[in-house]
């Protein structure tokens, strides 16, 4: 008989069948209790318990007690010849990584206004003097647009990865900034 078992049980992290619990960023540099900082910007800081390696994307996985440990995104995904395969978790990951894509957008995104607002602010005559990108006027009066009619649209209308590179180009032209 050719029993096939899970790598995870193999490598005695419990026993399956197992869940996704949660996933998150573990990256560096890291505060301890003592205030000191550990790890470079970016730098991964977990540790994968199937194969060892540091990784940035922390899977928790429980097995069927409800014991709970941590891997790598790479190691849910991997297969291997001997383990039984668990599309559940795999697709259960690539759910959870889709969100936390998701959620850094959004917090780039709202700095980006933030940052963009207060561009706004400082230069706001000097953008109200040029026209319209693309020569819109007002509906029903016809008045020409300004740049700082686009951007103020643009502020509350574009959507998150957009108006990042907005900001950046208007950082760029009326700060000079790279």
């Amino acid at each position: 008989m050719n029993e096939r078992i899970h790598k995870f049980e193999a490598a005695g992290l419990g026993k399956a069948p197992f869940r996704l619990i949660d996933v998150y960023e573990k990256r560096g540099p890291l505060q301890l209790a003592d205030g000191t900082l550990v790890g470079a910007p970016g730098q991964p800081m977990g540790t994968c318990r199937y194969c060892g390696t540091g990784i940035a994307v922390c899977c928790v996985i429980q097995d069927a007690e409800g014991a709970t440990f941590e891997v790598g995104s790479e190691c849910v995904k991997k297969r291997h010849a001997t383990d039984a395969a668990d599309t559940r978790l795999e697709l259960e990951l690539r759910s959870r990584k889709n969100d936390l894509a998701r959620e850094k957008r959004r917090a780039r995104g709202a700095e980006a206004r933030k940052r963009l607002q207060g561009l706004i602010a400082r230069h706001g005559p000097a953008m109200s003097a040029r026209p319209h990108p693309y020569g819109f006027t007002e509906y029903g009066t016809g008045r020409p647009l300004t740049f700082l009619d686009y951007l103020k649209y643009s502020v509350a209308s574009v959507g998150d990865t957009n108006i990042v590179r907005l900001e950046k180009a208007i950082r760029e032209t009326y700060e000079g900034e790279k």
